[in-house]
């Protein structure tokens, strides 16, 4: 008898967890930051009014445009959930920074580029503005002009990708300064 009521606690315990760990609940109500347009796949990054950055995660693939869309944002453990108003289906994201209650992650810089930005080819060094130097880790060519774009690097694992305005893809790169 005790040996069956400690299987079905067990078994309850366990259902409960698997339950809740399955809920999504409710994070924020912010829009998004500037225009959503062009094709939306996984690695495209959201920057919110309220300060946080979201990277998709999921294997998705839209074609959008929005202006500052409104978003609700919903919480799993560590996967968000975005619900963009105009999107025909939310996103599964991660969060690239700590942006709430004021806190501060020195794990995602926010920076320019000093000077001309003439895309990726294959080892390119950029400076930033904040005085910082990085060189591209990971191979990838794309040639578009832009003066001083603005410039988010975030971590990503064990090591750090760049995103550049007007560049559809983020990078792996390394800091050399």
């Amino acid at each position: 008898m005790i040996f069956r009521f400690k299987s079905v606690l067990f078994t309850m315990i366990i259902v409960s967890i698997s339950f809740g760990q399955s809920r999504w609940s409710f994070y924020e109500e912010t829009s998004i930051k500037g225009t959503v347009s062009g094709t939306i796949k996984k690695g495209y990054i959201f920057k919110t009014l309220s300060g946080n950055i979201y990277e998709i995660s999921d294997y998705v693939y839209l074609y959008e445009y929005e202006y500052s869309p409104d978003v609700t944002v919903l919480k799993r453990s560590n996967e968000y959930k975005l619900i963009i108003d105009g999107f025909d289906e939310p996103v599964i994201c991660r969060k690239l920074n700590n942006k709430n209650n004021n806190e501060v992650n020195n794990e995602v810089i926010e920076s320019k580029v000093d000077g001309d930005f003439e895309g990726f080819e294959g080892e390119t060094i950029i400076k930033l503005m904040n005085g910082q130097i990085w060189q591209q880790l990971e191979y990838y060519y794309t040639y578009t002009y832009s003066f001083m774009p603005k410039v988010l690097i975030y971590k990503s694992g064990s090591s750090y990708k760049m995103k550049v305005d007007g560049v559809e893809k983020a990078v792996g790169v390394t800091r050399l300064k």
